[in-house]
């Protein structure tokens, strides 16, 4: 179920934005290899075709149903995409049923649905697949796919003008990060002195082997300025502010409900995935395995468990 929205508050000069909504199969169990892959097909079809699409992922897992759903400001349509035409019975299935029952229900709800569309699809759709050998790194000894779940959870990067590789990375990291335990207002006052200098206040604390706070949250490290100094055009980046709002912001929109996030600007110092010790996942690309690498080695040196990677 994909729901169109005009942006927040609906309107305006707000960008488009697709939240697309993923029920059953490995979009509602504890993610593994296979819910990663999900979002990764998602993010190469949309850097294909509109690379700087605000599509932002609403998996089951992390709490969302079509009631969540109805509830998202701004919605001016809806479309339940189906695979109506490929069962022999030519009707929907019961999960596709219960999703447009769910949204009918919904309408006009608080905010106001202009229209619900159910778009039927044609060709078998396809189920997102990890590589073998992805499958044969994240198995146990029963032949089980490791589930990712993880208290505290770390992701960097610049964040320039956000695009389909920005929002995969800020996606997996909500995606591994688990449920928060506390309501909204609590979460809120978590998360006031976790950005900006905050951060750095909270390496040193952590580091020394605290708690590391009681709720799940996830740590942003976006690209501060004194690491752009030698970088070629770095008068056409956006501000660090401007960046650290529109990841923050994205992540936010992942979850039904408050989560705590902590961001922060990388600079020459170790990051704190490196030196705090509570921290238990690096969502990185592909690209960037080394420096995960070298975050374990720092770690090591620490006396600290290694981070998953």
């Amino acid at each position: 179920a994909a729901a169109a929205t005009g942006g927040e508050g609906g309107g305006g000069g707000s960008p488009p934005q697709l939240r697309v909504f993923f029920h059953g199969g490995c979009a509602a169990g504890p993610p593994t290899v296979h819910t990663l892959a999900l979002l990764a097909a998602c993010y190469d079809a949309i850097a294909a075709t509109a690379p700087t699409l605000d599509l932002i992922p609403l998996l089951q897992s992390v709490g969302w149903d079509p009631a969540a759903v109805a509830r998202i400001p701004g919605i001016t349509s809806v479309f339940i995409a189906t695979k109506y035409g490929t069962h022999e019975s030519q009707q929907h299935t019961p999960a596709e049923e219960a999703v447009i029952a769910a949204l009918s229900e919904a309408m006009p709800g608080p905010h106001g649905f202009s229209t619900l569309q159910v778009l039927e699809v044609e060709a078998e759709v396809e189920e997102a697949e990890a590589t073998p050998a992805d499958d044969a790194s994240e198995a146990g000894s029963d032949g089980t796919l490791t589930a990712f779940r993880f208290k505290h959870v770390s992701v960097g990067g610049t964040f320039d003008r956000m695009h389909a590789g920005h929002r995969l990375l800020l996606a997996a990291a909500s995606v591994v990060t688990a449920a928060s335990e506390a309501s909204g207002s609590e979460e809120g006052e978590e998360r006031g002195g976790g950005a900006g200098g905050g951060g750095a206040g909270l390496e040193e604390e952590e580091g020394k082997g605290g708690a590391g706070g009681s709720q799940p949250t996830i740590y942003v490290g976006i690209t501060g300025d004194a690491l752009l100094v030698t970088k070629k055009h770095r008068e056409l980046i956006q501000p660090y502010e401007t960046r650290a709002a529109a990841a923050e912001s994205f992540l936010r929109a992942t979850r039904p409900s408050t989560i705590s996030i902590n961001v922060g600007p990388l600079d020459s110092s170790p990051p704190l995935a490196a030196t705090m010790e509570v921290m238990e996942a690096l969502v990185i690309s592909r690209e960037t395995v080394e420096g995960g690498d070298a975050i374990n080695a720092i770690r090591a040196t620490k006396g600290f468990a290694p981070i998953a990677l």
